[in-house]
């Protein structure tokens, strides 16, 4: 590889890539060390380098033009450390400042639990599932959610997670627990003047103290028992607001009752969706319910479609964002801290957008660590070659391992819940991967699953774990074409090669 010729350079030092041998379907990276001859004298201290690149492909000599956006670090330069916005990737977006575009998702499901034709009052016969990708935001979405019940005077609104229950006992213990405790904490709040409440007002409701861990044994009969007091607790209180108050139940991490349910030692009994639906079926225990779940809950759902178990439900799946959100996601966090609008150069918010797919996860990921690459060149601008620098970063950082990417693989948290298992689905997508490397494009009828009893190409195994992976959004098809759609997981393929 030589540069030929450059209107830009005065000096340039590359000698050590002159060498290099690159091999099919693998690629590296070249730094060169330049001077520029000329400075436009601008704001910006923009400059663009104008090189025209020699190289030999099989003893055949090609030229190659290509023109770099450069911006020349400023004098003074502020450090992102302390002040990355985009640091607690993976956890709960409480902060409104970095959460975007879920607030239709919000309000929808709101309107449904507390329709304004009912003056806002929460229908206890609701029973709403949002389900989808794992980190895709939903449990950010549940809290978000609570915050809006919580200023309604109708809702007493109680937010639990079933993460990694093991019973159904727990289930309902973590229900009536998370009644006890806010009804708890707004009788000391109250009690200390911290609100405007009056303690005798708060209804006089309490576990026994034989519930005083979720390791009793609380049945069906002794939970609707309970439930049936709490809700009449509130109509015995002295205030008016009490009384009009509707219980609405926040449930994250629901798909964990699947899990049990199929889990070897069965933890929980197939029986407890049909015991979760009687409870919705009468009057007296009824509750309007929000539940997060992944995208196996859809498996859930179509399996026990025929016994009309799911028939209460109102499914809506949580995908990636909108383009203008994903742009914000980007953009507003800098601009707000920085006060430097001027950051992205020309196509740099694209690009990052072709690796993420508007994922708010794998974008918060590579926003995280294109902060530090700032840092460590002392950037104010980013152009699209520094993107393109760090793509290479994040897949080869110890931010990313091979876990990171199970929300693309698995539609449950493991092979026992998913319809098919991680190493089946990883083949497929590797295989598509490797494709679109090597030649820009992955043709449906090239990808192979060989069955492992007939050891035989198996067509319509393979079509069905493409279209699992077309519906949680991992590919899109096009035609007798298919592509993975968050381009960072085909590169990481490509430094595995």
């Amino acid at each position: 590889l030589e540069i030929l010729t450059s209107e830009s350079i005065k000096e340039c030092k590359y000698d050590s890539f002159k060498k290099c041998i690159i091999y099919g379907d693998h690629s590296t990276y070249f730094v060169i060390s330049i001077i520029p001859s000329k400075i436009e004298n601008n704001h910006t201290n923009e400059y663009t380098i104008k090189t025209t690149l020699r190289y030999e492909v099989k003893g055949e000599i090609k030229t190659f033009t290509k023109e770099f956006d450069r911006i020349s670090p400023p004098q003074s330069y502020k450090s992102w450390l302390g002040r990355n916005p985009y640091t607690n990737f993976g956890k709960r977006v409480e902060d409104s400042n970095m959460f975007f575009g879920r607030e239709s998702t919000i309000d929808r499901i709101y309107s449904t639990l507390c329709p304004a034709s009912n003056n806002n009052i929460p229908d206890s016969s609701i029973q709403y599932w949002l389900y989808g990708q794992k980190r895709c935001g939903k449990s950010s979405v549940l809290y978000h959610l609570s915050q809006k019940l919580n200023n309604n005077d109708r809702a007493f609104c109680v937010e639990m997670s079933f993460l990694n229950v093991t019973s159904e006992s727990q289930c309902y213990y973590k229900i009536l627990d998370a009644i006890n405790i806010k009804l708890s904490n707004i009788r000391e709040e109250a009690e200390l003047g911290l609100i405007d409440e009056n303690p005798s007002d708060i209804p006089d409701f309490a576990l026994p103290e034989e519930f005083s861990n979720d390791t009793f044994a609380l049945d069906i009969n002794k939970f609707k028992h309970l439930l049936i007091e709490f809700k009449r607790s509130l109509r015995k209180s002295s205030s008016v607001k009490w009384r009009n108050k509707e219980l609405v139940v926040l449930i994250d991490e629901f798909s964990s009752v699947y899990n049990a349910i199929k889990s070897p030692k069965n933890s929980i009994h197939s029986g407890f969706i049909k015991n979760w639906r009687e409870l919705q079926e009468l009057s007296e225990t009824r509750f309007a319910t929000v539940m997060i779940c992944q995208d196996i809950m859809y498996s859930l759902m179509k399996e026990h479609g025929n016994v009309n178990d799911f028939a209460i439900y109102n499914p809506e799946r949580l995908t990636y964002l909108e383009d203008k959100y994903a742009n914000l996601l980007i953009t507003k966090p800098i601009i707000d801290i920085s006060g430097n609008e001027n950051f992205f150069h020309k196509d740099a918010v694209k690009q990052i957008l072709y690796y993420t797919a508007n994922s708010a996860y794998y974008t918060v990921i590579f926003c995280k660590t294109l902060l530090e690459y700032a840092d460590n060149y002392r950037l104010s601008t980013i152009t699209k070659e520094d993107v393109d620098r760090v793509a290479f970063q994040v897949v080869n950082s110890e931010i990313i391992k091979k876990d990171k990417f199970d929300a693309l693989l698995l539609a449950g948290e493991s092979d026992i819940v998913s319809r098919y298992s991680k190493n089946t689905v990883r083949g497929i997508v590797d295989q598509i991967a490797r494709m679109e490397l090597s030649s820009g494009e992955c043709f449906i009828d090239k990808i192979h699953y060989l069955n492992p009893d007939t050891k035989q190409d198996d067509v319509e195994y393979r079509d069905g774990i493409l279209s699992d992976l077309e519906e949680r959004s991992v590919i899109r098809k096009n035609g007798k074409k298919c592509s993975i759609n968050i381009k960072l997981y085909t590169l990481w393929i490509k430094t595995q090669l």
